[in-house]
């Protein structure tokens, strides 16, 4: 299974103010035509912005781009708390699919890369400046505990036990977990703590290790939660 990493994803400087999408010209066209096609009005450079920096300069990379605007667009979510309608979901697309069509595939249609992208925008869990960490640990608190949790007998370890289930949630399968991004968002807990907790995780059968990472690597272990048969 190939995992992204997008716990180090950086939104570039050019951020855009999600604020603006209160405002957003709303879609009119038919999916169906050319009229698909739009450009955002000037009065919106700053989404123009930060779309620009997810216009593909190589082939290959066209869902990761999408994944990016469409943590921008949970970030527009966030901000004007309510969910965005398709009609503005389709004129981002419009504008972005304009300038990185170059790199669409000849056996695919405009109409199915507005799909990839709305199936991945309905699967985006998170802000552009939210870590999937600090969502899973919201959950957490929020959910009951996780499978297989009469194993522990403290909070605190289900509360860590909890993080890694929401995150195997959010992943679908195998996930990064940095000890340092961790003890970031379990407060009071330093990472050498978290990592050791962590290794009893896998001991106790709640945890298994798909890849181990290390400083030495610079890249966080990838964890997968056990589910009970």
């Amino acid at each position: 299974m190939k995992i992204m990493n997008v716990e180090h994803l950086k939104l570039p400087k050019a951020a855009v103010n999600p604020l603006i999408f209160l405002t957003i010209h709303r879609y009119k066209g038919n999916a169906d035509t050319k009229d698909t096609q739009d450009v955002l009005p000037v009065c919106f450079s700053s989404i123009k912005d930060g779309i620009d920096c997810w216009i593909p300069e190589k082939g290959g990379v066209n869902n990761e781009h999408m994944f990016n605007i469409c943590r921008l667009l949970k970030t527009a979510e966030r901000e004007i708390r309510r969910s965005l309608e398709l009609s503005e979901i389709r004129q981002v697309f419009d504008y972005w699919a304009d300038k990185a069509k170059r790199f669409f595939k000849e056996n695919k249609t405009n109409e199915d890369y507005f799909a990839e992208f709305v199936t991945i925008f309905d699967a985006t869990k998170f802000a552009h400046d939210e870590s999937p960490v600090t969502v899973a640990y919201k959950l957490a608190r929020e959910s009951p505990p996780p499978p297989g949790y009469e194993k522990l007998e403290t909070d605190d370890f289900v509360l860590l036990a909890g993080v890694c289930y929401q995150l195997h949630l959010i992943s679908g399968g195998p996930f990064y977990l940095s000890c340092r991004k961790a003890a970031e968002v379990l407060k009071g807990l330093g990472f050498n703590r978290i990592s050791l907790r962590l290794r009893y995780l896998v001991r106790l059968g709640l945890l298994r290790i798909v890849e181990k990472g290390g400083p030495k690597s610079y890249k966080a272990s990838t964890y997968e939660y056990i589910l009970p048969q």
